[in-house]
């Protein structure tokens, strides 16, 4: 075999190995579908964070900080 004839052979074994435009669609529809996924999951984890503990009323000291009410 020459090598431009070897070339092709190499090129088409190549893109046999590949997905079919169709395949690569559904790949990348996945993988945002993960992302969206992953993005909803940490603004949840975000949002949520600290309102599970007991919240102290506004006239309450914060611990170990200062008074956050109007002075009396």
């Amino acid at each position: 075999m020459n090598e431009r004839a070897t070339q092709n052979f190499e090129l088409n074994r190549e893109l046999a190995r590949m997905p079919s435009h169709a395949e690569c669609q559904r790949i990348i529809a996945e993988a945002h579908r993960m992302r969206d996924e992953v993005v909803r999951e940490m603004f949840r984890r975000i949002f949520t964070f600290g309102r599970t503990t007991k919240r102290r009323p506004a006239h309450e000291a914060p611990a170990g900080g200062m008074p956050t009410g109007h002075p009396a």
